[in-house]
């Protein structure tokens, strides 16, 4: 986990988005599912975990001492059902309440999982569209984050691809060069081929 969230991080500066003037305060809003969502038990949980903390489940926050960092992913989500389950509008409630705070609020977006389930990768990509343009309308500034790569090896040992075209659909058609996006689908998906290798 720690390896991964380096690489996190440095895909989230190699963005830009933390090039900020020193008296701007910052604060993050997660929206995802499971691969984001907070644990309930010890070493459970997404990402998310990582980066916001958790006394739950005893992760140590990777932000600094004070940044509020509100973690909104559900279990089991689509765009489609993160929206008609009301998880949504408390996203978006909370982006409102931490810009009227005057925080500069960043807001990653990661599904793809359980979208792979039941749609393909262009529906999940205009849900997305959508998502983007009510956390602006918000005050929030939207950072797309594409899925963790599914940990499934062949006999060879390789490591299949398979949620490769819900990634590639949201680079080429999600605001292209507009928004900022962390690849985690291609990091992950080089450590996972990393570990296969040995």
């Amino acid at each position: 986990m720690f390896r991964f969230l380096i690489g996190v991080f440095t895909s989230l500066l190699a963005t830009g988005i933390f090039a900020l003037p020193q008296a701007t305060s910052t604060s993050f809003v997660l929206i995802g599912d499971s691969t984001t969502a907070n644990g309930t038990t010890v070493n459970s949980g997404g990402w998310g975990n990582g980066l916001c903390g958790s006394t739950l489940t005893g992760n140590i926050a990777s932000v600094a001492a004070g940044t509020p960092c509100i973690n909104t992913a559900k279990n089991g989500a689509t765009t489609g059902t993160f929206v008609e389950g009301g998880y949504f509008s408390k996203s978006l409630a909370a982006i409102r309440g931490e810009v009227a705070n005057g925080r500069r609020t960043l807001v990653t977006i990661q599904f793809g999982h359980n979208d792979q389930k039941i749609a393909p990768p262009e529906s999940m990509a205009a849900n997305m569209t959508s998502m983007v343009q009510q956390i602006r309308a918000a005050g929030g500034e939207p950072v797309l984050v594409t899925s963790l790569c599914r940990r499934n090896f062949s006999a060879n040992g390789t490591v299949s691809d398979t949620l490769g075209p819900w990634a590639a659909d949201l680079l080429a058609a999600s605001y292209p060069g507009e928004l900022p996006i962390v690849a985690n689908a291609a990091l992950s998906y080089n450590i996972s081929h990393g570990i296969a290798s040995y």
